[in-house]
């Protein structure tokens, strides 16, 4: 599957060509189809002189395709070469276009053909016959009456010799034919109607009853079940902690839940299908199988409803997954069969394994289940098969940490700066960076929001009255913070009858001041304050539902990897990171700025980092690389492709390494909506066209994008393409710029102090 240089449409949607009026048809039965191409010219000089071209390039369908690219006046059909893919007689196109179409042989080009839009060159690649239809014979009414009494009596002494050989001795039947199923041509005459209804009747009548079975219910899968060690004595939710330093074990159980026997990998073989995913950065966790004994058997038989298991450590197998954070796991017959060829390359030469490899590649052939105390509705509903856990060194005072909080709507990102030092805060921080590691805060959301007041949110419940598997009391505010505009704080509740001297308890909700309250000082527990999106509240709904919340140290939230900040001895503040100091661009608490330079001028360009934050950070990464400055094979980065319509640029495509549909920074990225639209000046990333399905394929974007130098609602309507920034500055130089131009590079002006390390890939 291939980046398309074009933004794809089966009718024609950006040229007048897609309002062609619907000739009156028949009613659709078996027709013939033709796969159609076409290419739309101004006139039929031009359209003579095309074919001309395509004849001489030998008049096939790759010579076609190279003509539709360079010539074709349809926007949406000419980065496709004009496929229109299949069609009818009664498609709906214009009658002399259908008519033309319709008699070409395959591979045959038609003449310069007119329609209301223009001059078109019409090609036909494939050929699907029509299946011969049944037609109802004309007669006289009394020939029909003859002929149907001569099939009645036919069909009559076909049920009596079906009597009589029930009563004879069986013989092994012969295997059932599937009857040819035609579709009847519509009678022409009432009388021919009537003649075959009545013939349609008695053939029912001498077929013999159908016994009707209930459908058998899908059948069921083995059940690969993951169960941490800890399930049966932790207090926590639906995630598991792990403090740093200790081993990751798991209870692994295999169980056959169908009727029949399965072939199976060993057991101890297990370890090798499994995917580690860091989702601090969604960063896939390299497995290490060198350790893994040479088995007996690869694979087991597993009988219907026989259980089997082990106990493992994930440590043994993924040894770099010692930084903090929180990750997922799964099971994927996909990663089993890779890795199993490369641990053990005999196991190919087993004569079943072809087969069992294929069945491990089916989908839910062998499915996870996960087994937690919590099953709170929000997130059993929500992790799918994965299990999730997470690994954390103990938090200590006067250490900062940092919350993202990513929302599942187009808002921005709000970021928290935690800290703690005396009893009452350092604790009830704990409890917070506990509760998001763990994922109690996913799909939660911050159910009350007063504007210039609070935003109140964390509740399981939505309500208020929701609290976590573990509450801590008797904390106070011992730091003394004050409830100032942008404070986080945990709601306290104070018994009556203890009062506020020794504290109050603290569960899972928490709440930001979106104004000062001192009348709050000494009720409630602060943990930390928003140094990023504090403006976001000012438009908040309790719709905005978190999608996740992550905590980082502040070597990570100054852009250092996991790895390099798992290893720091003294954490450095974001405004001191060495990263941060040896990067050219200057800091802003707006969004990022940067300069595309073209070999036609310089483009400013402002990036939407607080509508999509991980397009952006992959943006300004790969800029601050060089990744832009040249291709792989040493020249320059072009802009490789244009859409145009009416003679004038639409979009100009670039960021590819290879210069062409191919291209990609060696990673895709999660989509992420925003509200912005493909108009005149905007950056939007290009993602893979899959001509399957005659779509764009999810999360398939990476580093290509191009630059609308037009307005282009259809894009809006019919894409979710993510908007991901707008020329600001040398919209004149965006009109001069053309296909195959050089992008000499991009430099990143601006940005905020911190890091862009954390990019949301895909898996």
């Amino acid at each position: 599957m291939k980046f398309m240089n074009s933004f794809a449409g089966r009718s024609f949607l950006l040229g007048a060509f897609a309002i062609s009026i619907l000739a009156g048809g028949s009613p659709v039965f078996a027709q013939e189809q033709r796969k159609v191409s076409h290419i739309l010219l101004g006139s039929k000089a031009k359209a003579e002189e095309v074919r001309k071209e395509v004849v001489a390039a030998g008049g096939d369908a790759k010579a076609f395709k190279a003509a539709c690219y360079k010539h074709s006046k349809d926007a949406t059909t000419k980065p496709l070469g004009g496929n229109l893919g299949f069609i009818r007689q009664n498609s709906g196109y214009d009658p002399a276009f259908s008519a033309a179409a319709f008699n070409l042989k395959a591979g045959g080009i038609s003449e310069p053909v007119l329609t209301q839009f223009g001059w078109h060159l019409i090609h036909v690649s494939e050929v699907k016959k029509a299946a011969p239809a049944v037609k109802a014979p004309a007669g006289k009414p009394v020939e029909e009456a003859t002929r149907l009494a001569a099939e009645k009596a036919a069909a009559a002494k076909a049920a009596t010799a079906k009597a009589a050989a029930a009563k004879a001795p069986a013989k092994p039947a012969a295997p059932p034919v599937a009857p040819q199923v035609t579709r009847p041509v519509q009678p022409a005459t009432p009388e021919e109607a009537k003649a075959a209804q009545a013939a349609s009747a008695a053939k029912a009548a001498a077929q013999p009853p159908v016994a009707r079975r209930r459908p058998l219910a899908a059948p069921r899968k083995v059940i690969l079940t993951l169960e941490s060690l800890l399930s049966s004595s932790s207090p926590r939710g639906a995630q598991l902690g792990f403090r740093k330093g200790t081993a990751v074990e798991l209870n692994l159980t295999l169980k056959n839940e169908g009727r029949a026997d399965q072939r199976l990998p060993a057991p101890a073989l297990l370890p090798l299908g499994f995917e580690v995913t860091r989702l601090s950065d969604n960063k896939l966790i390299a497995g290490d199988f060198s350790g893994l004994a040479d088995p007996a058997n690869y694979f087991v038989t597993l009988k219907s409803h026989e259980i089997t298991g082990l106990a493992i450590s994930l440590n043994n197998y993924f040894p770099s997954m010692t930084p903090t954070g929180r990750y997922s796991i799964n099971w994927s017959g996909a990663a089993f069969s890779r890795n199993i060829e490369a641990r053990f390359a005999k196991v190919r030469e087993l004569p079943d394994y072809p087969g069992l490899k294929s069945e491990l590649l089916k989908n839910n052939s062998l499915r996870t289940r996960k087994i937690f105390l919590d099953r709170s509705a929000n997130r059993s509903t929500s992790l799918g098969n994965d299990f999730e856990f997470s690994i954390f060194s103990t938090v200590t005072a006067n250490k900062r940490y940092y919350a993202r909080v990513n929302f599942s709507t187009s808002s921005d990102p709000v970021v928290f700066e935690l800290s703690g030092s005396k009893r009452g805060n350092l604790f009830a921080m704990r409890q917070f960076i506990n509760l998001a590691n763990e994922g109690f805060y996913d799909r939660l959301n911050f159910y009350d929001v007063q504007a210039g007041d609070y935003a109140l949110g964390g509740c399981s419940s939505k309500n208020g009255m929701g609290v976590p598997p573990l509450r801590l009391a008797n904390l106070k505010n011992d730091d003394g913070v004050k409830h100032t505009a942008g404070t986080v704080s945990f709601v306290t509740r104070v018994s009556s009858r203890q009062g506020k001297s020794r504290g109050g308890e603290v569960g899972s909700i928490f709440f930001v001041s979106l104004k000062d309250h001192p009348e709050w000082d000494t009720v409630h527990v602060p943990i930390g304050r928003v140094v990023e999106g504090l403006d976001v509240f000012e438009k908040l709904t309790s719709q905005a539902v978190f999608d996740s919340v992550v905590i980082l140290t502040a070597a990570e939230y100054a852009g250092e990897s996991p790895e390099i900040a798992a290893v720091t001895s003294t954490e450095t503040p974001p405004s001191e990171d060495p990263v941060a100091a040896n990067s050219k661009a200057g800091t802003t608490l707006e969004n990022p700025e940067a300069r595309i330079k073209t070999s036609k001028g310089d483009l400013n360009v402002t990036l939407f980092e607080n509508n999509c934050y991980s397009t952006v950070a992959s943006f300004v990464t790969l800029a601050e690389e060089d990744f832009f400055s040249k291709s792989e094979d040493g020249s320059k980065m072009t802009f490789y492709e244009s859409i145009e319509q009416d003679g004038k640029n639409l979009c100009l495509i670039t960021g590819s390494p290879t210069n062409d549909g191919d291209g990609d920074p060696g990673y895709k990225l999660l989509d992420e909506k925003t509200n912005h639209k493909c108009e005149r000046g905007s950056l939007v990333m290009l993602k893979q066209y899959d001509p399957e399905t005659e779509g764009y394929a999810t999360n398939s974007s990476g580093s290509q994008f191009f630059i609308c130098v037009q307005d282009i609602p259809f894009y809006d309507v019919n894409h979710d393409f993510t908007v991901f920034g707008k020329v600001t500055k040398g919209l004149e130089v965006l009109d001069k710029l053309q296909k195959g131009d050089a992008l000499e590079g991009i430099e990143v002006l601006k940005k905020k102090k911190h890091g862009y390390g954390n990019i949301r890939k895909v898996k």
